[in-house]
């Protein structure tokens, strides 16, 4: 290394070091170690996250020739350097000096510095993946679902070719990290013995998503973030270094929107298509919630000839309301380098449009004088709805939207109480599989109501996890941060996809005995039947097996009544726990004797 190096900027420092012949081998020890083994660093250093692993990606191709020993060292002198390396370079990102004395001052400059485009930058680069690796399995082949004749006349061989090269390669990695002797590096592939099947596409798939060594861009962030989407390094002709596989399946998931974005003529038929295979999407994985029967897409909403607006999916259960709009924009490159003016233009074009779509269509449902139409033909609403509940989506994970979004959103003074969720297809097809049943989707939109003003958070997913360990129930504070401190209680639930039994188990907070009597509650049907089984959830703690029995023995009507004052409902569930003479006054509160009353 040079002697000077400790005079050069981190960037410059970076460069310097990824030069020295060990530095490839101890760059692929180190994302090997920290994204794919998930073994703790020695000393004082964090796992690095995916961008970490794509500078050092980027760095390495940066090298003329790359030679990788046969067997894994037994030691890595650079590895310490190259850590330091990398956490000064973030730090960089967060460094405030300010220019006032005053107290004041500083304040007033530091505020200005977390709202800095360096800082905002950080926030993006070094937040979570964007989804689980099996997510993105799972959805590829659906998100270009519409657009498969393109992929055959323009690039040459069909989503399905590309999925399977992909999957190929990730077979290929994965089979060697099973090799218990370690004798060859974990993410480098050899070529010289391809399935046949695959001797025309693969080489197709390898220029599409690779970058040639000697990568001679300058180091900066916009082409570290270009890198993403060709981020398998060539090192020959029969050799490839492959990235981690959650950076390769995030290249070939989002790459080629960006190449029918290219095609002038093709551009606004991809984003039309992406948006109906996305709407799609989100109507499968409501109505395995709901139902298909109150799940309805693409509602048109008519007042009288005049077409008023549209719901990308409606879903009516019981007294509930939920409406999801789905907008196609993408987070533009310049918003993920933290330009502010892009963030807002995007903000509009992908949720505030989205909100003021949904306002408007729950406007018309107060109003009760539209036609609600679903394929042609009208959709009868319920008169009672008491609670309504926005999602407004994104086809990509919008980092640090949470973060962003009350200070960015414009909401409508009538609506305040109305939850808005800004939430990408990939946290939504999460909270679509762990929240299953209907009565726990709505109990969860139920308590994230009840903190609306005091959530701050960075991803959804974190208040779900918050949900599943605790229902999210008597949080005695005015803010409540949820943060990725504990996602690796999910992480491991996606290796490959979390079964039934998992997902049953991590409702933490459920008791066995207390579900059974609740499974029959939810078999009545009441329109406010949703009410009751939160009105249970709310009181879970306090209320015994044995007074939770007692519904069964009262008058139903009686209890949806009570429903308006909960404690007067769980004051006549214990009291109806104590023995009462048939002909003694109901302790409901209705008047009756208790044998023509609760204890028919």
């Amino acid at each position: 290394m040079n002697t000077s190096i400790s005079e050069l900027s981190t960037d410059k420092k970076l460069l310097s070091i990824a030069k020295h012949p060990s530095f490839p081998e101890t760059a692929v020890h180190i994302i090997i170690n920290d994204l794919l083994l998930r073994i703790p660093p020695n000393g004082d250093y964090d796992y690095i996250v995916s961008f970490e692993a794509l500078i050092l990606l980027f760095l390495i191709s940066t090298n003329k020739e790359l030679s990788l020993p046969a067997r894994i060292p037994k030691s890595f002198p650079l590895e310490n350097t190259i850590r330091s390396l990398l956490s000064e370079f973030e730090v960089s990102f967060f460094k405030f000096l300010p220019d006032k004395s005053s107290r004041q001052g500083v304040r007033e400059q530091l505020q200005e510095h977390l709202q800095s485009q360096s800082v905002s930058t950080a926030s993006f680069l070094y937040s979570g993946d964007e989804a689980y690796p099996s997510q993105y399995l799972d959805l590829i082949p659906q998100r270009y679902n519409l657009d498969k004749q393109w992929f055959v006349d323009n690039i040459g061989i069909s989503i399905n070719e590309i999925y399977q090269c992909m999957q190929y390669l990730l077979y290929e990695s994965s089979s060697i990290r099973e090799d218990v002797d370690m004798k060859r590096y974990f993410l480098l592939v050899h070529l010289d013995n391809i399935p046949q099947k695959l001797n025309d596409s693969l080489p197709i798939f390898i220029k599409l998503f690779s970058t040639d060594l000697n990568n001679t861009k300058e180091f900066s962030l916009k082409n570290i973030l270009l890198f993403q989407a060709k981020p398998i390094i060539k090192i020959n002709a029969l050799e490839l270094l492959l990235p981690p596989p959650i950076i390769l399946l995030q290249a070939v998931c989002e790459s080629p929107i960006y190449w029918m974005g290219q095609n002038k003529t093709y551009a606004q038929t991809a984003w039309k298509h992406r948006g109906e295979d996305t709407v799609n999407m989100v109507f499968r994985w409501m109505s395995n919630v709901f139902g298909r029967e109150n799940v309805f897409k693409n509602v048109l909403i008519q007042k009288g000839k005049q077409h008023i607006t549209d719901i990308d999916i409606l879903v009516i259960f019981q007294n509930k309301v939920i409406i999801f709009q789905v907008k196609s924009k993408k987070m533009t490159l310049e918003t993920k380098l933290g330009d502010r003016e892009k963030f807002i233009n995007d903000f509009k074009k992908s949720i505030q449009d989205a909100y003021d779509q949904a306002i408007s269509s729950i406007k018309s449902i107060q109003a009760g004088d539209c036609t609600f139409l679903y394929e042609n033909s009208p959709i009868e609403l319920p008169t009672n709805v008491n609670d309504f509940y926005i999602f407004c989506v994104t086809t990509e994970q919008f980092k640090t939207l949470n973060i962003k979004f009350k200070e960015s959103i414009k909401i409508d003074s009538q609506f305040s109480s109305i939850p808005v969720i800004p939430i990408s297809t990939f946290d939504l097809q999460v909270l679509s599989l762990y929240l299953y049943n209907p009565y726990d989707f709505l109990y969860y939109l139920h308590r994230r109501k009840e903190y609306l003003s005091k959530i701050i958070l960075s991803e959804e997913i974190n208040i779900l996890i918050a949900f599943l360990e605790n229902g999210l129930r008597k949080i005695p504070v005015d803010r409540v941060i949820f943060g990725n401190d504990f996602l690796d209680s999910l992480n491991e639930h996606f290796r490959p996809w979390p079964t039934a039994e998992i997902i049953r188990d991590s409702y933490k907070w459920k008791r066995e005995e207390k579900e059974r009597i609740i499974s029959v509650v939810e078999n009545w049907e009441y329109p406010t039947t949703n009410d009751l089984i939160a009105c249970i959830y709310d009181n879970y703690e306090e209320l015994p097996t044995s007074v939770l029995q007692n519904l069964n023995h009262m008058n139903r009507d009686r209890i949806f009544q009570l429903l308006t004052q909960p404690q007067d409902l769980f004051s006549t569930l214990f009291s109806l726990s104590k023995k009462i003479g048939r002909n003694e006054k109901c302790p409901c509160g209705s008047g009756l004797k208790y044998k023509r009353c609760c204890g028919k």
